[in-house]
Formats: structure tokens, sequence, C-alpha cells
């Protein structure tokens, strides 16, 4: 990495966007708050100020050896200058919320310039947004509802494929012109998360997964794949913030175990209200290994992004149980 500095006290950038992310994620409104929480918080603050400060200090008179490399110093400079004295927030939590929502598009901005200049990995934040999980079941409702009762196969692969250009002309008009990448983030802040600013959206992902279910397997199997989505990955997300405490990678084993439950129950539901004549074997079978297949997509999902690969995964789960059982 080219922006690694000789001074001990000194972090590199990696470090530093750790640290910013681990603060950001800190101050999800799932969490649970209290005057020691923001009193860590302030203290975090003022690391932070310090860390920034000691890259600046060490850059100076320096030239960057690259355009990337320049474009990460002035992506930490704009982190930097957008931090607030610690003592200039008061302990009203919606000062700190404004706080996050202020930093969390600078801190992507820095993590894709990371990127760039070093090939250096760093999570991405992905805050509680209550809006986003409620699109989050709407969506799934909304296949039941598309396929027991409006669509005929063939309507749905047309729909499908409708919904797939219109995602990916949307992507593609962001690239060509950040006046557009604006527009759209301030029309879907609500249901956004910050990094989909400078990455491709899940919405675009989610739309290529149903894409791919419509051609493979346009039935129930492919609807469980949709629910166990937009059931289990907010209920994943929520829990594990809020409860998570035995770690798996990034994620949670309370946050998997909210997943699994959830979606099968919600999987069960479906399939007992739709298909009555299913055994209870065959019923159970179909609802956990779809859940199951999706809460490990969700787990150890890393590299692309799960809105595709839990469903994907929990319908290839319940396409393996319906030839088993």
């Amino acid at each position: 990495m080219s922006l690694v500095v000789s001074m001990q006290s000194t972090p590199t950038v990696a470090e530093f966007a750790k640290a910013v992310h681990s603060f950001l994620d800190d101050l999800d409104p799932s969490r649970t708050f209290g005057e020691a929480s923001l009193a860590a918080a302030r203290d975090a603050l003022s690391a932070l100020d310090a860390s920034a400060a000691r890259l600046q200090d060490a850059w100076d008179g320096v030239p960057p050896v690259s355009s990337a490399e320049a474009r990460l110093r002035q992506a930490v400079l704009s982190l930097h200058t957008a931090l607030p004295e610690p003592g200039s927030l008061s302990d009203a939590l919606p000062e700190w919320f404004d706080l996050r929502e202020r930093l969390s598009p600078l801190y992507e901005h820095m993590a894709v310039a990371l990127v760039a200049d070093a090939n250096t990995e760093v999570e991405h934040l992905r805050p509680t947004n209550y809006a986003r999980n409620l699109l989050h079941v709407s969506c799934g409702l909304l296949s039941i509802l598309a396929f027991e009762h409006l669509l005929t196969t063939p309507m749905v692969r047309l729909a499908a494929l409708g919904m797939l250009v219109w995602a990916w002309g949307m992507e593609i008009s962001r690239v060509l012109s950040p006046q557009v990448n604006a527009f759209l983030m301030t029309v879907f802040s609500r249901v956004s998360h910050p990094h989909e600013a400078v990455r491709i959206n899940s919405a675009t992902w989610y739309t290529s997964a149903v894409f791919l279910i419509c051609l493979a397997s346009p039935d129930r199997n492919g609807v469980l794949g949709l629910l166990v989505l937009s059931v289990g990955d907010p209920m994943a997300a929520l829990i594990g913030r809020r409860f998570g405490r035995i770690k798996i990678g990034s994620k949670s084993l309370e946050g998997f175990a909210a997943f699994v439950l959830t979606s099968a129950l919600a999987s069960a539901a479906y399939l007992g209200g739709y298909y009555p004549e299913l055994a209870p074997l065959p019923l159970v079978g179909l609802a956990v290994g779809a859940s199951v297949a999706g809460g490990l997509a969700e787990l150890f999902t890393s590299k692309l992004d799960d809105n595709m690969t839990i469903p994907l995964a929990a319908t290839a789960g319940a396409v393996l149980m319906a030839a088993v059982l």
C-alpha cells in the first residue's frame, strides 16, 4: 500500500478507514444509547480527528505517487474536514445520527478510493433503515401476489425482463452522469445505503436475481427464494446489530438464527396457505431448506451483493428439497 507511513503513531489509511467504520457502525439507531456509549463516541471522535491529522502531517511535503493516491488523500481530507469537535455535539441522539448521515457518504468515497489506490477492501456501511426493511417485506408479499394471482408464467418472465432492463439502464445512466446519480440517490434516499452512491445498487442485483429465478424456476420455489430474502435479510440485520454477540466473520450467529427462523415461518405460512395439499414433511422441508440456504448465503457473502446471492441460494435450496422429498 502506497500510503503506509513510517511513524509508529500514524495509522495506515486502511486502519483509519476501519476505525471510521467502527465509529459509524456504533451509531446505528438499532443500538441502545446511554451516557457511557455517548462518552465512548466522543472519545472515538477525538481519536479519529487525531488520526486524520497525523496522516495529513505525514503527507505534508510528500507528493502523491499516483492519481489514485491523490484521490485517496483528498477523500481523507474531506472526511477530516467534516469531523466536528467532540464538545460541539450535545447528548441529543439526533445530532449524532445527523453526524453519521453526513459522514457516511464521505466514508464510502474513501473506501472506494482505498480500493483503487491499494486494492484494499474495507467494509461498507449498512445502517439500520426501517423504510428499506419495509420495502424488503413488501417485495416478498408482492412476489406472492403477482405469482399466485396476477401473472401467468410468460408474463412473470416478461415483467422480470422489464425490471432488469430498467434497473441496469439506471445504473448505466448513473455511471455516465454524476448529476443523474445525485438525483437518483436523492429520490431514493429513504431506502438506499450510503455505499450505493458509489457502487451498483442492491436493487439492481435484486432485479438480476429475480430475472434469473424467473427463467430457471418460475414456480413456488422461486417465490420462496424471494420471500426468504424479503423476511430473513432485514430480520438478520435488526437482530444481529441489536443482540449479536457471537461473531461469524462480520455477521453474527444471532442474526443467522433470526434469519432462518423468521424466513422459515414465513415460508411455511405461504406454503400452508397456497398449497394445502402438501404433507407436513415436504412443507417443512421446503421452508427450512430454502431458509437455511438463504441464511448461509447471507452469512458468507462478501464480494457479491447478498440481494442477489440470497434469493438464488434460497431458490436452489427449495429446488433441492423438492427433489429429495
